[in-house]
C-alpha cells in the first residue's frame, strides 16, 4: 500500500506541476494575444489615418483641376487645361499670330493686359469649355 501511496502522490504532484506550466504558457499566450490586438489596433488607426489624409489630398488635387481658367495661369497652363483652349485663344487673336510674343511661360494675366484683350469675355469664354456652355469651341 505505501507504494501505491507514493505513487498517487508523486502522479498528483506531476498533475500539479503541468497544471502550473499550462497555466504559465497560457498566460503568455494571452499576453501575446493582448500586444497582437494592441499592434492591430495601431496598425488600423494609421491606416485609416492615411486613407483620411490621402482623400484630403485628392480631394484638394480634384477641386484644384475643377477650378476654373484664371489670370494667375501661364499661357501653357491654359492650354493644357482643356483642348479647346487653343481656339479660344486664336479668337481673341492671342498667340496665334506669327508676330505674337506670347510663350506658355507668359503669365496669361499679363498676356491679355499686353495685348488689351477684354479680361472677362476671354475667361468668360475659356470657363464656358469647362461648363459645357461653349459648345462651338469644346
Amino acid at each position: 500500500m505505501e507504494i501505491s501511496v507514493i505513487l498517487l502522490i508523486v502522479i498528483s504532484g506531476s498533475a500539479v506541476v503541468l497544471s502550473i506550466l499550462s497555466y504559465n504558457s497560457l498566460q503568455k499566450i494571452r499576453t501575446d494575444l493582448k500586444t497582437a490586438q494592441k499592434e492591430m489596433i495601431d496598425l488600423r488607426n494609421h491606416v485609416n489615418l492615411s486613407i483620411k489624409e490621402l482623400s484630403i489630398k485628392t480631394s484638394v488635387s480634384c477641386s484644384d483641376e475643377k477650378k476654373g481658367f484664371t489670370t494667375e495661369m501661364s499661357v501653357g497652363e491654359v492650354l493644357e487645361k482643356h483642348p479647346a483652349a487653343k481656339n479660344i485663344l486664336t479668337m481673341f487673336h492671342l498667340g496665334a499670330c506669327s508676330s505674337c510674343s506670347v510663350t506658355d511661360d507668359h503669365n496669361f494675366g499679363e498676356a491679355i493686359k499686353e495685348y488689351d484683350i477684354d479680361r472677362e469675355a476671354i475667361l468668360n469664354a475659356l470657363n464656358g469649355l469647362l461648363e459645357g456652355s461653349n459648345p462651338a469651341f469644346s
